[in-house]
């Protein structure tokens, strides 16, 4: 998966308002039925199909295009490989671009004219998944106990001391599904000055077993 230079990577330190919750995936059949692909509204939000942020076809553009480019460093002055990384950069762009650009349709639609505050980019978006994913990893989750992950993300409120009122925010709710990321609702909320940035995860139960198992990896616990 790609990432954007200049977002914000400091959504993602761990602070008071980071919340993981370990939760059964249960499925819930709705009062009402429901068209194949939507997810069911939450408070304050819409109905909308989820969109993809990243799918098999884009990470498999992105693996050959970061194989490519290590090669032409290598080769460094190759026009060959140089001329393989601009074929492999132009195939991953030309899967991006539709990707990036129903994003933040998306996003665009439910922030308006407001952007101070707000996720407007692809590049936020996929960045924060990107980091979710590796930081999940990191804690022991494997792959397959990573699909079913839920994350919603809101941006920072205005750092000045001026600003006495609320500022209009965005929300996004992710999804990992088998192959990728998906964007499953965006909603508009207040954000208040100084207010830091607030995430929430939630992980299956295999997950939490994981993380737990990574945990005690290499320790023995004593009895007494």
């Amino acid at each position: 998966m790609s990432t954007s230079p200049g977002c914000p990577k400091h959504f993602l330190h761990q602070g008071p308002c980071d919340v993981i919750r370990f939760v059964l995936q249960i499925e819930l059949q709705p009062l009402y039925p429901m068209k194949a692909g939507m997810v069911p509204r939450q408070e304050g939000g819409r109905d909308m199909k989820a969109i993809v942020i990243t799918n098999k076809k884009l990470q498999d553009a992105l693996r050959e295009r970061k194989d490519k480019g290590d090669y032409a460093r290598l080769m460094k002055g190759c026009e060959k490989a140089q001329k393989a990384l601009d074929k492999a950069t132009e195939a991953r762009e030309e899967i991006e671009a539709p990707i990036a650009a129903a994003v933040e349709a998306a996003l665009s639609e439910i922030n308006g004219k407001a952007s101070a505050f707000t996720t407007t980019t692809f590049g936020e978006v996929n960045t924060f998944c990107v980091e979710l994913e590796e930081e999940l990893q990191n804690r022991g989750i494997t792959l397959k106990s990573l699909v079913g992950t839920v994350a919603t993300l809101i941006l920072e409120g205005p750092s000045a001391k001026a600003y006495k009122y609320s500022a209009s925010g965005t929300k996004i709710t992710v999804k990992r599904v088998t192959d990728g990321w998906r964007l499953i609702d965006v909603k508009r909320v207040e954000v208040y000055p100084k207010q830091p940035a607030r995430r929430t995860v939630e992980v299956s139960a295999a997950a939490a077993d994981d993380i737990r198992r990574h945990m005690f990896e290499g320790l023995q616990i004593r009895e007494t």
